[in-house]
């Protein structure tokens, strides 16, 4: 019996190209799942760190306006002088001019930035960018430095003598020595000046979010062209410390002691304001050093690079101290002169130098009888430290 070969069929052209057209439509639906998925973790991660620089701007404006320290200033006592007699019909002398406090908290906009905006996202308008500067009790963010209040407490503490005990006899107890009136004034002022101050002065700054070089040559283009600079879309936070400041404008500074570093707060800022309630409206611009000045709230509208927004309150609560060290002028029955018979070159020399960093004083103390003042002054003050340069870069610290 006569077989016949068969032959398996092969696939024909048009079921190649039906079968290929559904291997790349599956291809492509795979690679276009997995692309959005990585958009999507993307698109989240971003959202994700904005969100934790808005919880971060959150909590460390928090640390600060609950943490305002202001001056508890009160009016200059009268030196003793000699009195001068003076007809009852002349003139009255004219008044003193009042002398003028330092601000503690300042709000205004910032005038380095003058021509820098910001924007918002479904908004046309633009915005200045404000600079707050406060004094605090305690720094608001992370400080990995030398702790200040430990540094100034134990310095104080080798200046100051101890107290009288309870078993030792003193100015009010019997068998202990007369109190005077310069005892009693001046023992107050000398502990009150070598008194521990906790204060920290800072800023909170916004810096265009651009490397130094970027930073140049913008800076580089606006003057060599006349143009403005580029509106910057985003900013970053910044807290600065800053060298504390006398009690009083036409004060002389005070010592300098060593500051933090300069810590980025919060990135991918499009708009943030300061507003504060005082008087019963909003304002943007505030400033004050007494209690009477402090708002009764405070408000940060922020947005962040890709939409994301909030609008904090903050209550203000505050404590009253000195910012700086302050240095008793020394007593007038001290000073030598042709009256006493002592050297008008003795005396003003009881001043110490601010904690080892400020300038000591002109000499020793001079006394009456004939004798001149003699005294060695105090040791040279030290360099004033001062912030490095305000060029923001990514990470916590310039």
């Amino acid at each position: 019996m006569r077989t016949r070969s068969r032959h398996r069929r092969g696939f024909s052209l048009l079921e190649t190209v039906l079968a290929a057209a559904i291997g790349s439509i599956i291809v492509v639906i795979a690679a276009s799942m997995f692309l959005g998925v990585e958009r999507t973790d993307r698109s989240l991660g971003v959202r994700t760190e904005q969100s934790g620089d808005l919880a971060r701007a959150r909590l460390v404006m928090q640390r600060a306006f609950v943490s305002l320290l202001v001056s508890n200033a009160r009016p200059a006592a009268r030196r003793p002088g000699t009195v001068v007699a003076r007809d009852a019909n002349a003139p009255p002398p004219p008044a003193e001019p009042e002398r003028k406090l330092t601000p503690r908290f300042s709000l205004d906009a910032d005038p380095r930035l003058d021509r820098l905006r910001m924007t918002r996202k479904d908004d046309d308008r633009v915005y200045g960018v404000q600079r707050l500067e406060i004094v605090l009790t305690d720094s608001p963010v992370p400080d990995n430095s030398r702790d200040v209040w430990e540094w100034v407490q134990n310095s104080s503490r080798r200046g100051v003598k101890p107290r009288n005990r309870v078993d030792e006899p003193g100015p009010d107890r019997p068998g202990g020595p007369a109190a005077t009136p310069e005892a009693e004034t001046d023992g107050s002022d000398a502990e009150e000046a070598q008194a521990p101050v906790r204060a920290v002065r800072g800023a909170f700054e916004f810096w265009p979010q651009t490397g130094r070089g970027e930073q140049e040559r913008l800076e580089d283009i606006e003057r060599l062209s006349g143009a403005p600079m580029e509106v910057p879309l985003l900013y970053e936070l910044w807290w600065i410390p800053l060298p504390v400041k006398s009690e009083y404008v036409d004060d002389p500074p005070p010592p300098v002691g060593p500051l933090g570093e300069p810590y980025l707060v919060a990135s991918n800022i499009r708009y943030a304001r300061w507003t504060m309630y005082d008087d019963r409206e909003k304002k943007v611009r505030l400033e004050g050093a007494v209690r009477q000045n402090v708002p009764a709230y405070a408000e940060l509208d922020i947005e962040t690079g890709v939409g994301l927004s909030a609008q904090f309150m903050f209550e203000v609560d505050f404590a009253q101290g000195p910012e700086s060290l302050r240095v008793a002028p020394p007593p007038a029955s001290n000073l030598g002169g042709p009256e006493a018979g002592g050297s008008a070159l003795g005396g003003a020399g009881a001043g110490a130098g601010g904690l080892g960093l400020g300038a000591g004083g002109a000499g020793g103390s001079a006394t009456g009888g004939g004798k001149s003042g003699s005294g060695k002054g105090g040791g040279r003050g030290g360099a004033v430290v001062r912030p490095p340069p305000r060029s923001p870069s990514k990470g916590g610290a310039k």
